[in-house]
C-alpha cells in the first residue's frame, strides 16, 4: 500500500487530536503517508447506513494501492445493516484494488 485515509466520526476537534496524537509517534522513513479524515458531526457515525455508505465507497473507489482505516459502533444499527455495508465495503475495495481495515466498536455489554 502506498497511502493510509483514516475516517473518524465527530467533530473537526477530534480531528486536531487524532492528528497531534500521530505527530508523536515515532515513524520510520518508510511509513505509509497518512491523511485523517472527520465524517459526519456526531461520535458514532453510521459508516454501514445509506449515508455513511454513500460517502464512504467513493472514497474506497479512490483509495487504489492504499488502506481506508474506519470504526462502526455497532449498536447504532442492526446487525443485517451492518453485514449489507460490510459486503458494500468489500466489493467495492476489490474492485477499486484498495484495502479497508474496519474495526466493530461494541461500547455495549452485547457482543
Amino acid at each position: 500500500a502506498e497511502f493510509m485515509s483514516s475516517l473518524h466520526s465527530g467533530n473537526i476537534q477530534a480531528l486536531d487530536e487524532l492528528e497531534a496524537l500521530a505527530k508523536l509517534e515515532k515513524l520510520s522513513g518508510n511509513a505509509l503517508e497518512r491523511t485523517f479524515y472527520a465524517c459526519g458531526s456526531r461520535p458514532s457515525f453510521n459508516f454501514s447506513g445509506n449515508e455513511g455508505l454513500s460517502m464512504l465507497l467513493p472514497i474506497i473507489e479512490d483509495a487504489e494501492n492504499g488502506w481506508v482505516t474506519l470504526a462502526q459502533p455497532c449498536d447504532s444499527l442492526s446487525p443485517e445493516h451492518l453485514i449489507a455495508g460490510m459486503c458494500q465495503m468489500r466489493t467495492t475495495a476489490q474492485n477499486a484494488a484498495a484495502y479497508v481495515l474496519l474495526v466493530i466498536v461494541c461500547p455495549s455489554k452485547e457482543q
